[in-house]
């Protein structure tokens, strides 16, 4: 833009146009004409990506709550089997605690257990962890069948600070350098990694296509995501909402020439017409029709594979690793009282 402005002075053209912004360090160099549109000049950042379904089943519940589920378990299979082990005079046989936490188990399933406590203590108690059980599992099967169809999107970038803790690369264009010298702004600066753009088409395709973000103006943003087929979705054109500047565009005309009056009468014309209005339009429409659409976007249906069960078979499996340690451990301290009741009895 600066050679531009050089070759203007010096007489070797007479006209600028393209994305010339009007502001007062171009009344030095040229005649600007009156606006013929305005622009918002601000952060193009990567959209946030959907989550996968089987991670956002996995996160259902927090952490916390998967061990407080794994406490409660284990706290009521040892409540159940010290209040029947008090009635063991007055049963014909005595349970192991095994036996009870698989009941427990059972229950939080879903599953019946195969059998019940027959006093009233332990009716009691029993009842409330079927409650207990109920309400976990009907809120897991609502919020599984929902993350299914629609499993969200990741966390969107608020502010440059967030932007900058994501360490994501910063794309800089000269021209971009030296408009934010105009602005007097200089938070670009706070990136770690930046990566230098020949021109503001490669740093938007950049943010369209790898984790960067760029300044960049709203339109031309835009018209990139029609040429790459992701068409005005606010799901695929991000920005941030803080506003660098905006300002308006204009046309450069060499200091004293008569064409100025012409463009400026031409202008007002196209803006009072809708000509404006009409060539962005169509400008878009074309685009639309020449780009090959390969993007899948949302769809509202989706294939549901194994993959999707993947949580259920890992707590099944998990359930039965402990069955098995719990079995072999039962069958080591079998083995081992037995053979001390041998050694005892020699």
């Amino acid at each position: 833009m600066l050679n531009l402005f050089a070759d203007l002075v010096a007489g070797e053209i007479d006209i600028i146009a393209g994305v010339l912004v009007d502001v007062s360090p171009i009344y030095a160099f040229s005649d600007p004409t009156v606006r013929y549109g305005y622009e918002t000049y601000r952060w193009f950042v990567p959209c946030p990506n959907q989550i996968a379904r089987v991670q956002r089943v996995t996160k259902i519940f927090s952490a916390s709550a998967w061990i407080m589920m794994g406490f409660v378990l284990m706290l009521c299979s040892i409540v159940i089997w010290c209040q029947m082990s008090k009635q063991n005079s007055r049963k014909l046989r005595k349970d192991t605690f095994s036996q009870y936490f698989l009941t427990v188990w059972a229950i939080l399933l879903g599953v019946s257990a195969p059998n019940i406590p027959n006093f009233i203590q332990e009716r009691i108690f029993f009842m409330m962890f079927v409650i207990y059980s109920f309400a976990i599992s009907t809120v897991f099967q609502a919020f599984f069948t929902t993350f299914l169809i629609e499993p969200g999107y990741e966390v969107k970038f608020q502010n440059i600070e967030h932007l900058v803790k994501s360490n994501i690369s910063y794309g800089e264009t000269t021209s971009a350098k030296v408009a934010s010298s105009f602005f007097d702004y200089q938070e670009y600066k706070k990136f770690k990694h930046t990566i230098t753009c020949p021109n503001y088409t490669y740093c938007a395709e950049k943010v369209l296509s790898s984790k960067t973000a760029t300044l960049l103006y709203d339109n031309f943003a835009t018209y990139i995501g029609w040429k790459k087929g992701l068409g005005d979705g606010n799901k695929m054109l991000c920005f941030l909402d803080e506003i660098i500047v905006s300002v308006g565009l204009t046309v450069g005309i060499s200091k004293g020439s008569p064409l100025l009056h012409m463009f400026n009468n031409y202008l007002t014309r196209c803006i009072e017409g809708g000509i404006m209005e009409v060539y962005w339009s169509r400008l878009k429409h074309e685009v639309n029709l020449q780009v090959n659409d390969t993007h899948d976007g949302n769809t509202e249906f989706f294939v549901f594979s194994m993959i999707h069960l993947s949580p259920v078979f890992i707590l099944l499996i998990l359930g039965y690793s402990f069955s098995a340690t719990v079995l072999i451990g039962e069958i080591i301290t079998k083995c081992c009282k037995t053979s001390n009741r041998q050694n005892l009895e020699r």
